[in-house]
Order: structure tokens, then C-alpha cells, then sequence
């Protein structure tokens, strides 16, 4: 699946459906295919790619790049985020869903609760909607009537996807629970407790930042792919208490931490601290 690195819209409906096609999620320009992203198609030998988004966010050069190098591809587009992400959710299909924030002005919100998610969206192959932060847009109602959906899950607080939302959501007929923190590290370690509980394990546990999506996009298929989890880590000690907290209530069950990203992403401090938990 390939989905663009500077804008996480489309990319957050990505992960549920890279499960279900038991693919990984790599991550392209608008305009060029990365030479970095051509070459490991070659070395996984892909045959075919999804792309998510329309042209407006992946160019038609992009597929075109694809056809060169003999690797078949083909679009999940809607008009917008919401209709994309809903036609991801009808390919992945089941009665239940993730509902999270999908848009914001702020370049920090928008997108940690989602990606906090993918890991157990795509173990579990549960599709991932999203809505604004006080209404259900139009092509999200639709999936949820259309397709079904009567078991709803809001990842994130109130300040992320009000109680509003919850009630339209009822109203659509679906049953709705919230997993959320105080923060998203809080909400990140809440999901974790889920996804254990939901068969997961700590014998591998991926450390993405907080502070931006782009590894956290691609890491959540690749930690389902092996049932290990997805902890979002911060270079404030106090902000990543949560799951600092979390490794330290089960230092057993914790085998190998992997550590996605550069040092300018995830600081060796912070990687040598979160190591020193559960050692």
C-alpha cells in the first residue's frame, strides 16, 4: 500500500486494509515515487500497490512510475478523507469500526489518536472512519448505515471527537464505546491494554514518536503483522509516563523494543531510557 508522507489523511485509513491484504504501508510524494520506496517494491518483489487518495494527493506520476517499473496498481479514492476512508472501510468489510479525528488546523492534532490505533485496527482488521471534531460527515454516516456498522469504538477524548459525534453515532444505530487518555500517550497506552488483551503481545514493541505521523503511518501494519504493539514515546519524560508506565507494569512479557525512526525522532536518550524500564 503506498499512501503520501506529508499529508496523513488518507494515509490513516491505510493500516486496517494493509491488514486485511497482509501488506506493508510505504509511503510516497505527491509528484515522484522516492527512489528509496522504488527499490525495496523490487527487493519485496511487489506485484501490485494500492494507492490511497486521489490524484489531488498522489499524482497520476506516481501510478505511472508503478507501470514502468511493471507493478500493476489501482486507487482507494473518495471526493474527500472521509469518503476514501469509507471506501477502504467497504473493501475491509465486518461490523465494526474505529472512529477518530480526521482533520485539524493544528499540525500536531488530527492524526495521533488514529495512528495510535493502526496496529490493532489492522491485527483485528477493523476499519478506521473519521469524523470532525463536533460532526459526522456525510460519507462516514453512510458507511456506518451502509455497511453495517453497529459496533463503534472512539479512539481519543471528547477534545478530540465530542460527544456529539457519539450520539449521532447512536442514533445511526451503532453501539459506541470510548478508549481514550488524558493525553495521546495517555490514549496510546489505553489502546495497548485493548490490544492485549485483544491477543497482542510486548515480545516485540514498536516506539514511534508523538510529535509527528510519518513512521507511526507505516509501523502500525508492520507491528500487526507479528501481534506486537504500537507505543507512541515523547522527549518529555512527564508526557511519556503513560507508557513508560505501561512497559513497567509487565517488564516480563517484554521482549525486543524496536525503535522506528531516526535519532531527530526518536532521541537515543529517550530510546536508552524506555530500554532501561524493562531491563
Amino acid at each position: 500500500m503506498l499512501a503520501r508522507a506529508d499529508v496523513y489523511a488518507d494515509a490513516l485509513a491505510a493500516a486496517p486494509l494493509a491488514g486485511r491484504l497482509d501488506a506493508p504501508v510505504l509511503l510516497t510524494g505527491k509528484d515522484a515515487l522516492p527512489g528509496a520506496v522504488a527499490r525495496q517494491l523490487e527487493v519485496l518483489g511487489t506485484t501490485d500497490v494500492v494507492v490511497m487518495g486521489g490524484p489531488a494527493a498522489v499524482s497520476d506520476a506516481v501510478p505511472a512510475s508503478l507501470t514502468d517499473m511493471g507493478v500493476a496498481s489501482r486507487r482507494v479514492a473518495g471526493a474527500d478523507r472521509y469518503a476514501t476512508a469509507a471506501l477502504a472501510a467497504a473493501e475491509i468489510g465486518g461490523d465494526s469500526a474505529f472512529v477518530v479525528l480526521g482533520t485539524s488546523a493544528d499540525p500536531l492534532r488530527g492524526w495521533p489518536d488514529a495512528v495510535s490505533v493502526s496496529a490493532l485496527a489492522a491485527y483485528q482488521q477493523v476499519p478506521v472512519l473519521l469524523v470532525e471534531q463536533d460532526a459526522v460527515p456525510s460519507a462516514t454516516a453512510a458507511a456506518v448505515r451502509d455497511l453495517g456498522i453497529d459496533i463503534v469504538t472512539i479512539v481519543g477524548g471528547p477534545a478530540a471527537v465530542s460527544d456529539n459525534v457519539r450520539t449521532v453515532l447512536e442514533v445511526l444505530g451503532a453501539s459506541v464505546s470510548r478508549v481514550a487518555g488524558d493525553t495521546r500517550y495517555g490514549t496510546s497506552a489505553a489502546i495497548s491494554e485493548l490490544a492485549l488483551g485483544a491477543g497482542m503481545t510486548l515480545d516485540t514493541a514498536y516506539l514511534a514518536t508523538g510529535r509527528g505521523f510519518a513512521d507511526a503511518l507505516v509501523a502500525g501494519p508492520a507491528a500487526a503483522s507479528s501481534g506486537s504493539l504500537l507505543l507512541l514515546v515523547d522527549e518529555d519524560p512527564a508526557s511519556v509516563e503513560p507508557t513508560v508506565a505501561l512497559l513497567r507494569d509487565r517488564t516480563a512479557e517484554v521482549g525486543e523494543l524496536v525503535v522506528v525512526g531516526g535519532t531527530s525522532a526518536v532521541s537515543a536518550v529517550v530510546a536508552t531510557a524506555v530500554q532501561g524500564v524493562v531491563e
